[in-house]
């Protein structure tokens, strides 16, 4: 029985599929009631849940082979938004990191400002109980570490294994929100004394604070939403923002960080096909 690749149109069709399309093959023409299609469908419900995978259906008309490959499209795109935002985020942690030691050695004087009793007062007011967790996760992996006769000599936990453990929205809470007003207050000081200085190619009033934090929300929403296996349609749809709002981050920290780490080119592959083929049915 000859196939066709789910999702890609005919007259667009090789003998090979595109580059970067990991696709999977599916019988033309194959019966809707099928044993093939009717047992990937039961375990497809299963991994995904009925009323998340049912989604997939209602948007290919009931195709259960479409749906099928919808789905797994959706999948590698969400793997692809992770690990391309995992650059952003590293690049945003660690140059906050360096401001932030740079203020703590100057008000408690260590430069490990993630230390308990050690952390300067505006980012212990902004984050005290994200640190508590993060010391808390650095702790037990530290215990695994040891357990598990890691290349580390002991389990003592350092300022890099707390940092490790601070999630996307310790950054977004540390520069604010997109607003001028009275609940910025502590960010926008952070900002002037400290913060400002991790962006430095951002204009360092309260504009560059507005503009970064627009960003780091934004992304973050976009995180979620891959981390938690949602439907990325609009994620999709919104591809070149998301390439777009990613490049202005990295610009704000050094424009080096632009080259070479980023690969929009795979991003737009996915998000494309995911669009023709919801589109099509």
């Amino acid at each position: 029985m000859p196939t066709i690749v789910v999702g890609i149109p005919k007259k667009k069709m090789g003998l090979t599929p595109p580059k970067h399309y990991y696709c999977s093959m599916i019988p033309m023409g194959i019966d809707q009631n099928s044993p093939l299609l009717q047992a990937r469908l039961l375990q497809a419900r299963l991994l995904f849940g009925e009323e998340r995978f049912d989604r997939y259906l209602s948007d290919t008309s009931d195709d259960v082979a479409q749906a099928l490959e919808l789905c797994r499209l959706n999948q590698h795109y969400a793997g692809l938004l992770h690990s391309q935002l995992g650059y952003v985020e590293l690049a945003v942690r660690n140059s906050i990191d360096r401001q932030l030691q740079t203020l703590s050695l100057a008000e408690t004087g260590t430069r490990d400002w993630t230390t308990e009793h050690k952390v300067p007062h505006l980012v212990n007011t902004l984050i005290t109980r994200m640190l508590r967790q993060a010391r808390a996760h650095a702790s037990n992996d530290a215990n695994l570490r040891t357990s598990r006769q890691s290349h580390r000599e002991n389990n003592a936990v350092n300022h890099a294994d707390v940092l490790s453990q601070l999630m996307w929205g310790t950054w977004v809470k540390l520069i604010g929100m997109p607003a001028h007003n009275a609940r910025n207050n502590d960010q926008q000081e952070l900002w002037r004394i400290s913060t400002r200085l991790a962006f430095p190619n951002v204009s360092q009033d309260e504009t560059g604070r507005m503009l970064v934090a627009r960003q780091l929300e934004y992304l973050r929403t976009v995180r979620n939403n891959e981390a938690h296996y949602n439907t990325l349609y609009f994620e999709a749809s919104q591809v070149n923002s998301i390439i777009g709002t990613c490049y202005a981050l990295l610009n704000a920290i050094d424009c080096n960080l632009r080259q070479g780490w980023l690969k929009p080119k795979l991003l737009r592959s996915c998000a494309h096909n995911i669009r023709t083929l919801a589109s099509n049915s």
